[in-house]
């Protein structure tokens, strides 16, 4: 049986390394995500931030629950849906608890433009994510010693082996997918229990919703096949190791 988040705080030596994830996910194997966010919040406290795409708004519901006062943050890459700047707008509205950041480009889709060319991401979209996810998300968890995502095996292949615990070698921090074993009925059956704010896209048949400009519906079966789709691409990176990363473990500390 699973132990409580409460008692997992206490197996968990201090401080913990990348030595350490094989054991905290046969612990968290089978843990409701609330347990999960609980546990996570417990052990890294303010060092703990959360990643949100707005595209639905589950995760960001039980955590304005079971942790008040996170932070919680966003990219804006200036190429969003208007229905996604919507869901922004909606969460802070319905989660005043939660503070909610935005990070954009360093540098303005028009100076993009003047130094890389017209349409940066049809020509060169590895480019177009460095600059306008890579770069941002790197400020965002700048200071910071975990992190948490709503990534779920159901979405893609790619994402099919994700645990609830790993070690973010791009990052050099601690990840958590606390949602990791849901699937897309979970999602809509808890969005309509609890009334979850969630992007409009998804009434029109966008199961996954990035930037405007490269995401289509997807005509397969596949919720992914329609981001960046013809491309050969299906990441833009936060969630891939960087090529050069070497997965040093970082040393990060349990709050007391």
């Amino acid at each position: 049986m699973p132990h409580t988040a409460q008692a997992l705080t206490q197996l968990v030596e201090d401080p913990i390394t990348i030595e350490d994830i094989p054991r905290l996910n046969e612990e968290l194997d089978g843990l409701e995500a609330h347990e999960i966010i609980k546990f996570a919040h417990a052990l890294f406290g303010d060092g703990l931030t959360m990643a949100c795409s707005f595209q639905d708004m589950v995760m960001l519901d039980i955590v304005a629950k079971v942790a008040p006062g996170m932070r919680v943050f966003t990219l804006d890459t200036g190429y969003l849906f208007h229905e996604t700047e919507e869901a922004i707008r909606r969460a802070r509205a319905r989660y005043p608890e939660l503070r909610i950041d935005v990070y954009r480009p360093a540098h303005t889709l028009d100076a993009q433009e003047r130094e890389h060319g017209h349409r940066l991401y049809a020509h060169d979209n590895a480019l177009c994510c460095e600059i306008n996810k890579i770069e941002p998300m790197r400020r965002a968890l700048d200071g910071y010693t975990a992190w948490m995502t709503g990534i779920r095996r159901s979405q893609s292949a790619s994402r099919s082996t994700a645990q609830p615990v790993s070690w973010d070698v791009r990052w050099n921090i601690a990840k958590f997918a606390p949602m990791v074993d849901w699937s897309d009925d979970d999602i809509a059956t808890y969005t309509a229990i609890h009334d979850v704010p969630y992007n409009r896209l998804l009434d029109r048949g966008y199961p996954s919703v990035g930037c405007a400009p490269c995401t289509a519906v997807p005509t397969d079966g596949d919720r992914r096949s329609g981001r960046w789709a013809g491309t050969g691409k299906t990441e833009c990176g936060i969630h891939v190791a960087s090529p050069d990363a070497v997965g040093v473990p970082g040393r990060v500390e349990r709050v007391d």
